[in-house]
């Protein structure tokens, strides 16, 4: 079935009916807690593949909220009856006359449009097969930037390209006065229905990137803007293709952004970027934002650019036919083209800071997702001490990361074998496994739970029969590469 039409509508319906309408899915089980369910079934897969899959485990599970997942969540018709049963008749005939699900042949109800759990949310949005203006439903990547946005806030968020409303309607329910800009009239349809189905209020304006916002500040602005590359021959789908290297949507945000952040605001994107061998994801952001604003990159390994190639390939033709198959091709080809070796998974996190003489901080960290938006603020905290002059940094109190643990391995044919030192952290951890040179391990040893720099240096010094202000230099070295990587944090976080 192919899905699309006019987004849903809340035209001549009571708002609280509508929030009603979310309160009592939610209540039938559609939340969060389906996606344990369904989305490890099939990991790895790209979805024309796994999702047969979800279907059958779904319908052999058999209850209310597997029939709601499968109508609004995985586009599968199902009874009419069966969601009557879920979620009574009054919820079933707003679905209906709002556009979200249809009637269909043979007694059975069709989902039009997905409705999809988030948080303390329902965001409707389309299918991914509704063409090239689909408005898309919030996912894995969205959840990670979400779990960065403050529990409570009580300045301005900015959510460029909203698309949905999602993450302007997240910060809305935490206390934000959100405002939501998109170049897609369609998109910010959606938003509001969204905004009225949970029964919030978000500011939508209509334009490209910052241009609706013009002249205006705001403490915190969010993005996860539209990052896979677009080959030359290939139509422009407004959800999916951030240029011809994919980045180029992303970058150009970047680069204008501390235009609307106030004194101390944070900036948050998160989108893919490729590079070639030798290039860093940190050097790309610091070239375009220039000095006004401090800049931290994290960075993991993204998806291989051939699993990118079918899997964008796939959201084009989920029948995996010929047209897939061509646009697999297209893509495989582009990237083949651009010269690129890998592509980096980044959050990126621009600062401009408090006072605009502080000095401005840049630093790539390889870690795993940031947990929250605490874990985020205690990060850029301590690089912000860090990046002090001298005197400034033999001043702070550092200590080994939660959970570190130095590890010393050699060959097992000699005792008097080469060594390697190694900071090691549980699977799971924010911070990445690190190779140290010897100097950084006994460094390490010194700092422990916590000593002050200054201190640092004066054992070092005597350790190595210098005088400190010859050590201060590999100290001072050494806590400000591992402030950055994550490896030390500030004694009294």
């Amino acid at each position: 079935m192919q899905h699309g039409g006019p987004p849903p509508s809340a035209a001549g319906i009571d708002p609280a009916d509508l929030v009603a309408l979310r309160d009592r899915l939610g209540h039938a089980g559609l939340d969060d807690h389906i996606f344990r369910v369904t989305e490890t079934i099939g990991a790895g897969m790209i979805d024309p593949l796994r999702l047969p899959l979800v279907r059958q485990a779904l319908r052999a599970r058999g209850d209310a909220v597997s029939t709601l997942a499968l109508l609004l969540v995985y586009a599968t018709p199902v009874a009419e009856k069966d969601l009557r049963a879920a979620v009574g008749d009054a919820a079933s005939d707003l679905l209906i006359r709002c556009g979200i699900v249809a009637p269909a042949e043979d007694g059975e109800v069709v989902s039009r449009l997905r409705v999809t759990p988030f948080g303390p949310l329902l965001i409707a949005a389309d299918h991914p097969d509704a063409g090239p203006e689909a408005v898309m439903t919030p996912g894995g990547t969205t959840s990670l930037l979400a779990n960065l946005i403050p529990d409570e806030i009580s300045g301005r968020v900015l959510d460029v390209g909203t698309g949905p409303g999602t993450l302007a309607l997240l910060a809305a329910a935490r206390g934000a006065d959100a405002v939501g800009t998109d170049v897609s009239e369609r998109a910010l349809a959606f938003a509001s229905f969204n905004a009225t189905l949970n029964g919030l209020s978000v500011d939508l304006r209509l334009g490209d990137l910052l241009a609706p916002v013009a002249g205006e500040q705001f403490a915190l602005v969010v993005s996860q803007p539209p990052y896979v590359v677009q080959p030359q021959e290939m139509e422009h789908v407004t959800f999916m293709h951030g240029g011809t290297r994919g980045d180029d949507l992303a970058l150009a945000l970047a680069a204008a952004v501390s235009d609307v952040l106030t004194p101390g605001g944070v900036a948050l994107l998160k989108f893919d970027m490729p590079l070639a061998d030798g290039e860093t994801a940190t050097e790309h952001v610091r070239a375009v934002v220039g000095p006004a604003v401090s800049v931290a990159v994290f960075e993991q390994p993204g998806a291989g650019f051939h699993l990118q190639a079918v899997s964008y390939a796939a959201l084009h033709d989920p029948t995996l036919g010929a047209d897939f198959a061509e646009r697999a091709r297209m893509y495989c080809a582009h990237f083949a083209g651009l010269g690129v070796r890998r592509a980096a998974a980044t959050t990126v996190v621009l600062v401009r800071p408090a006072d605009a003489a502080a000095p401005r901080f840049t630093a790539g960290v390889a870690a795993r997702a940031l947990s929250d938006w605490d874990a985020l603020r205690r990060r850029l905290t301590a690089l912000e001490a860090a990046v002090q002059d001298d005197d400034g940094v033999l001043g702070i109190r550092v200590r080994a990361a939660e959970g570190c643990r130095l590890a010393v391995e050699r060959e097992v044919d000699g005792a008097d074998g080469e060594r390697r030192y190694f900071a090691r952290f549980e699977p799971g951890a924010a911070v990445s496994d690190t190779e140290l040179a010897p100097i950084e391990a006994a460094l390490l040893q010194r700092v422990g739970g916590g000593a002050l720099v200054a201190d640092v240096v004066a054992g070092f010094a005597d350790e190595i029969g210098a005088e400190p202000a010859a050590a201060a230099e590999p100290v001072l070295n050494f806590v400000r590469e591992n402030v950055a990587r994550g490896l030390l944090v500030l004694a009294d976080q």
